[in-house]
């Protein structure tokens, strides 16, 4: 199967404009302690799971729930968030990758100021990195994949009262778009075939505004919403801005209007990286 041109098998239910159900609150449905979510952000990554009647976090980095996006290849076996960002300050810091998703866009939107290098193909793209041991090349997919097996271990581990030995090995995965530009489509098909490497099965990918919108309306009494037809969900993360807007229809809500391309944290970055390098450009050091 084709997605824009792209091979790949996609999730069930992969449709940026799909219809869905009004939701009704967490504790109305049963714990499903076998999947977890994940939501890939820009700068920050977090998982959490389902687990009497409520939604909980895991701490995927050390005792903190939000790991930082970063992986490092410095040592045989790659370390992930604050600890890999830590190696950003010793003497490896071209072995750390920062930011998967931004080695996806042109160059005019990444500005080239990370310090490893990459190699982009048809449908993925791979980092170059400088180790101890030498050059390396590391695939995108092959970091999601770390990635989604480290969260489905330490989601195991945090589950295991409820599970016992059993694995937690389906996941809902969030992502900043589904529209057609090509870094999305590349961005979700990795994810894809990082979690099919993984023995993960993919329940559902959502655009991360939808995951906020049945979060709010899990939380708004119905009544409330009966003169409410069309409601707005504004994203402004450190690498999207995103507005969209959903209708409510008697089937049910259905995304109807979208801007992109709002400010966010990584357009911020770029502008101050530009800045700092012309007034360093134009000073005169004795």
């Amino acid at each position: 199967m084709k997605i824009d041109g792209i091979k790949g098998k996609p999730p069930p239910t992969f449709r940026s404009s799909k219809l869905f159900s009004m939701p009704y609150d967490v504790d109305w449905y049963d714990s499903h302690t076998d999947a977890m979510g994940i939501d890939f952000g820009s700068t920050r990554i977090v998982c959490a799971v389902s687990r009497n009647h409520e939604i909980d976090f895991v701490k995927v980095d050390n005792t903190e729930e939000f790991m930082p996006n970063a992986i490092s290849f410095e040592e045989k076996k790659p370390v992930f968030g604050s600890v890999a960002l830590r190696h950003l300050k010793s003497n490896s810091p071209e072995a750390v990758i920062v930011d998967l998703k931004s080695a996806l866009l042109d160059k005019n939107a990444r500005k080239n100021h990370w310090l490893y290098s990459t190699c982009s193909f048809e449908k993925s793209v791979s980092y170059l990195l400088s180790t101890q041991e030498g050059y390396k090349s590391v695939s995108l997919k092959e970091c999601l994949k770390l990635f989604v097996k480290k969260f489905a271990d330490d989601a195991t581990i945090h589950q295991s009262h409820f599970n016992g030995n059993k694995r937690v090995n389906k996941a809902v995965f969030t992502v900043p778009s589904m529209s057609k530009k090509a870094e999305n489509k590349r961005f979700i098909m990795n994810i894809v075939e990082a979690a099919e490497s993984a023995k993960i099965e993919i329940l559902d990918i959502i655009e991360e505004t939808q995951a906020d919108l049945l979060y709010y309306l899990s939380e708004v009494d119905e009544k409330d919403l009966r003169h409410k037809k069309r409601i707005l969900m504004i994203d402004l993360g450190d690498g999207t801005g995103i507005a969209r807007e959903y209708t409510l229809f008697t089937s049910g809500l259905k995304k109807t209007k979208e801007v992109e391309d709002l400010l966010n944290g990584r357009t911020i970055d770029n502008l101050l990286f530009d800045y700092i390098m012309n007034k360093l450009k134009s000073m005169t050091f004795n």
